[in-house]
């Protein structure tokens, strides 16, 4: 589900997120470090929008599988995804970063993805909180520390 599926479906050629979601056969899952696992009701549709909205719902924003995927698909793929669900946070989500990553941009901001003889109302969701941003506790490199 999610990330893992769409890398298995479209064979994309890099190393799975740390932490993955999957939806579990009982309604009392058990998660581990590794593994977010959900209740049956959960499950998403078995399709590139399906495992997409699942994936950020439940992942997060995986920059690398989103660039991958979207080298790998087309925009056609992507547009048919965000006219399902238009105005929906996830799809919106899913918009703005396909356009930030491929560089597809229109400065109306509705591309090939606004329904055809169709204004777009909705505009861009915010892709990550606006709380603080936390990075790893590492050390700066020797170039950056100056």
């Amino acid at each position: 589900m999610g990330y893992a599926a769409l890398v298995d479906r479209y064979q994309l050629r890099l190393p799975l997120p740390p932490r993955l979601a999957a939806v579990a056969r009982r309604h009392h899952p058990k998660s581990s470090e590794e593994w977010l696992l959900l209740t049956p009701r959960h499950e998403p549709a078995d399709t590139l929008g399906g495992h997409l909205e699942f994936a950020l719902k439940w992942e997060g924003v995986d920059l690398s599988v989103l660039t991958h995927l979207f080298r790998t698909v087309s925009p056609d793929e992507v547009g048919g995804v965000v006219r399902e669900k238009p105005t929906g946070i996830y799809t919106r989500r899913l918009w703005f970063l396909y356009e930030w990553l491929t560089g597809v941009r229109d400065r109306r901001r509705t591309t090939l993805l606004a329904p055809q003889g169709r204004r777009q109302s909705a505009g861009y969701e915010a892709v990550l909180s606006s709380g603080p941003a936390h990075g790893n506790a590492g050390s700066l490199s020797e170039e950056a520390a100056g």
